[in-house]
């Protein structure tokens, strides 16, 4: 957030592409890159709040109350077992490392004849 704020750059971690601050369409400014990281820190039932109040989820999607609250309860080792599950069956072996503190993501692949990138 640091380097964003200081450079006025942003560079998207699922395409790569990187935006200046402040250019284009609805742009992205300093403010709007300080309160996702506020909201992003948001204890469950404040971010439910903030997602109701927004009408829409952390990702910009609408709002689905089932969804929202079901998220909050549902462990995050058991999610991250089912994204695993639904983007690769073969990688739910991975998911022990969600249980051992590491950080387990999937990312939908914007290269279709590259699936996985190591």
């Amino acid at each position: 957030m640091a380097s964003q704020l200081i450079s006025g750059k942003y560079v998207s971690s699922i395409t790569g592409k990187e935006l200046t601050l402040g250019e284009g369409y609805k742009p992205l400014t300093r403010y709007d890159i300080a309160l996702r990281q506020v909201e992003s820190k948001e204890a469950p039932i404040l971010s439910l709040i903030t997602a109701m109040l927004k009408q829409q989820d952390y990702s910009g999607k609408p709002v689905s109350l089932p969804k929202e609250i079901g998220s909050r309860f549902v462990p995050m080792i058991i999610s991250d077992i089912i994204d695993l599950a639904k983007d690769d069956p073969n990688l739910i072996p991975l998911s022990v490392l969600g249980a051992l503190g590491a950080s387990v993501q999937t990312y939908t692949p914007t290269n279709t004849k590259t699936k996985y990138k190591f």
